[in-house]
């Protein structure tokens, strides 16, 4: 059931499209995009999958009064990494793209030296030749 919903056996990240990568929830998320299909495929550990099967069936039980199977439970989740879970891949991006640019944007405020402050850290201003 597990290769139904595309995880991968024993990899330490869950997968999302080409080189880019975030850090979320103690995995990593990396997003490989198929150019000539203009598709993202996010795949998730092997752990993962199991627990969120357990989730999503335990949401089920408590919350909707039915009881959902391993396989349905499966398809749920494949269901979600491929219809849902771009959104917050995308918002995620979106939000270390936004930091990253008001950090640049401070640079120049941190990094900032003042020029010729040679004769004014020694305390005294240059002789005058006249």
């Amino acid at each position: 059931m597990s290769g139904a919903i595309g995880v991968l056996k024993d990899a330490p990240m869950c997968w999302l499209g080409m080189d880019e990568s975030a850090s979320v929830s103690g995995f990593t998320l990396k997003a490989f995009s198929n150019p000539a299909l203009n598709t993202m495929t996010i795949e998730i550990s092997s752990d993962a999958s199991k627990a969120a099967i357990a989730s999503i069936q335990r949401y089920f039980s408590e919350n909707m009064d039915e009881e959902i199977g391993n396989l349905a439970a499966g398809a749920l989740l494949g269901f979600f990494l491929k219809e849902i879970a771009p959104i917050a891949y995308n918002q995620g991006v979106a939000d270390a793209q936004a930091r990253l640019q008001a950090r640049v944007a401070e640079l120049d405020v941190e990094v900032y030296e003042d020029e010729f402050q040679y004769w004014l850290k020694q305390g005294r201003p240059g002789k005058r030749r006249g």
